[in-house]
């Protein structure tokens, strides 16, 4: 059936025949010469007659043994339909499928493997993604799946988007190549014995507030992955997970979605009474009236939600129509939802706040005349008297407040005052962003400093900066090119991928940045993702198939630390949720 090889020789002498000729026509003719056109064509010809024969014969070859094998197993009707097309085979007057099933649903459920469960186990454009996200790119300005739904076996309709009343377990086929996955949450999630963290701990006295860690997170995508790696990371890493209390602040239309998806994907949540949506349509209202955008700022557009605004307001959210709430904690703890707890959160609790309001992370590698025109402030008369511009920030994706302490101070007022000054001024008083400046301002030299641990942050960017490089390598002790182990490339007198050796020790990881795990299908084809450090023989290190090593350190890629808390199930239930809501994010 292939041509015959002395076709095939006969043409690649003709081809380097032509070549020949053509190119050394112009040097027997002089410089000056051409190469005919009527010879150029001819030669062209018969290259491209040359390189279909190849391809031809190339293809011939790849696909003859697998033709042979599949017609030897007498599967040759599977390998070319697919197998969605595979025609059924009766056993015993009912289909394979049927079988298969039936089969399925009597065997023991045996739960999901702990990197597959809950045990791996948010941050929109809208929700508070660390003001700073990044600030970097807006002074540099920096450069920048899961499978389709299978068809329900029965009738073939695709997942509704509605949530699931039951969870039912997977059926798995074990045809050849037929793999059949559930349009519904698998039973394995809603098991309490498949989880990760000692749920049989003894829980708080009932009515006992004082044993009871608040958490708050605030946001309105429609994408809850994020959110679930941080609950679920959160509850992993405590010593009492089930003294924790979740409180999720959203709009009014999405709250019965994230309450029924989330008690969904995390059945603890509901057992256990460990989550409360929050809702307030007025308060809602008259944040959205107080913030001001302006792009000669330099800030991102999607930063002027009122839910990047709502961690200044926990107190009115909490004690709200809609919260269920007797009391007002004393103290809540706030993250963003782009995070993973790898700290117990009991250690924040406990925390001494000494008489502040609050306690967050002080990040040195910004200063706030970053964030602030100090000119601008003095000639209207808004200076802060105290604050040296070369100060060091400190982040918002993470802190501790005391509501009363808060109160007395009146910090959102001050906030609000900030805000004010801000809308009504000619120029900008600051530019980066807009929540993060008055709440610098505001809380400037009233809150207690949270160690560095409890943010390691930036696990989204895509570069490191010239200081953080040097850095780097003094703390690996290699120069660049024992970087290379890691990929690294330079990138003028930055590199690319962004390296965390920060993630190694940390409680808190931050994905802050553009660089998302769970938009990694939004990413550039060619791009380096970040890498964090972890620890040399830990679970996360032997697990993870991107592991990297240099100079005794061991590497792997941010997005495995993230995924580590949400299962392949989990994590395609949620997706289609998001995609199949009328108003998902892009």
């Amino acid at each position: 059936d292939y041509m015959p090889a002395s076709s095939t020789c006969s043409l690649l002498r003709l081809a380097c025949a032509d070549l020949q000729h053509a190119l050394a026509r112009p040097c027997r003719r002089g410089r000056g010469r051409s190469v005919p056109a009527r010879g150029l064509r001819r030669l062209l010809c018969r290259c491209f007659a040359l390189l279909l024969v190849a391809s031809l014969i190339t293809v011939s070859w790849l696909l003859l043994p697998r033709l042979e094998s599949a017609t030897e197993n007498g599967d040759v009707v599977a390998w070319v339909l697919g197998p969605q097309q595979q025609p059924q085979e009766l056993v015993g007057g009912r289909t394979a499928s049927d079988a298969d099933a039936e089969a399925h649903e009597n065997e023991p459920d045996t739960g999901i493997a702990p990197h597959e469960g809950l045990s791996q186990v948010a941050s929109s454009d809208g929700s508070p993604d660390a003001q700073d996200e990044d600030v970097n790119a807006g002074i540099a300005r920096q450069s920048g799946t899961d499978a389709p739904l299978a068809k329900d076996r029965g009738g073939g309709s695709e997942r509704s988007s509605t949530l699931p009343e039951t969870t039912p377990q997977a059926a798995v086929s074990t045809r050849p190549r037929v793999v059949a996955m559930a349009t519904k949450l698998p039973k394995a999630l809603a098991s309490e014995t498949k989880l990760p963290f000692a749920m049989q701990t003894t829980a708080a006295p009932k009515g006992d507030s004082s044993q009871t860690v608040h958490i708050c997170f605030c946001s309105d995508d429609k994408d809850l992955r994020p959110l679930v790696v941080a609950i679920n990371s959160t509850l992993a890493a405590s010593r009492r997970p089930r003294q924790i209390m979740f409180h999720v602040i959203t709009s009014s239309e999405q709250a019965p979605i994230f309450t029924k998806a989330l008690q969904a994907v995390l059945p603890p949540l509901a057992e256990h009474s460990q989550l409360q949506v929050h809702h307030d349509d007025a308060l809602h209202t008259k944040i959205k009236g107080l913030v001001t955008f302006r792009s000669s700022s330099g800030a991102r557009k999607s930063l002027a939600s009122p839910f990047n605004f709502a961690p200044f307001y926990l107190e009115a959210f909490l004690a709200g129509a809609e919260s269920k709430e007797k009391s007002i904690p004393a103290r809540v703890i706030y993250m963003d939802t782009d995070v993973v707890l790898e700290g117990d959160v009991n250690d924040l609790q406990g925390l001494d706040l000494q008489d502040m309001p609050a306690a967050a992370v002080q990040d040195c590698s910004q200063a706030f005349e970053l964030y602030i025109d100090f000119k601008e402030m003095k000639k209207l008369g808004f200076a802060k008297q105290g604050l040296d511009p070369k100060e060091c920030v400190f982040n918002r994706g993470v802190f501790v407040m005391d509501i009363k302490r808060w109160k007395a101070l009146r910090i959102t007022e001050e906030i609000e005052t900030w805000m004010s000054r801000y809308r009504e001024a000619k120029k900008d008083l600051y530019k980066f962003g807009l929540s993060q400046p008055p709440w610098l301002l505001a809380l400037h030299g009233r809150y207690r400093h949270l160690g560095a641990e409890w943010n390691c942050r930036g696990l989204g960017r895509e570069f490191l900066n010239e200081q953080e490089l040097v850095e780097l390598k003094e703390k690996l002790g290699v120069d660049f090119k024992g970087l290379r182990k890691l990929g690294a490339r330079a990138a003028g007198k930055q590199m690319r991928p962004f390296v965390a050796p920060c993630a190694e020790r940390a409680k808190l990881l931050h994905f802050n940045g553009a660089l998302k795990p769970w938009r990694q299908e939004k990413w550039a084809r060619k791009q380096l993702p970040p890498l964090c450090a972890v620890l040399q023989g830990s679970s996360t290190s032997s697990a993870a198939s991107s592991l990297r090593q240099v100079n005794g350190h061991a590497f792997v890629t941010c997005a495995d630390r993230w995924s580590h808390f949400l299962s392949a199930s989990a994590a395609s239930y949620l997706k289609t949720l998001r995609e199949s809501s009328p108003c998902g994010n892009p």
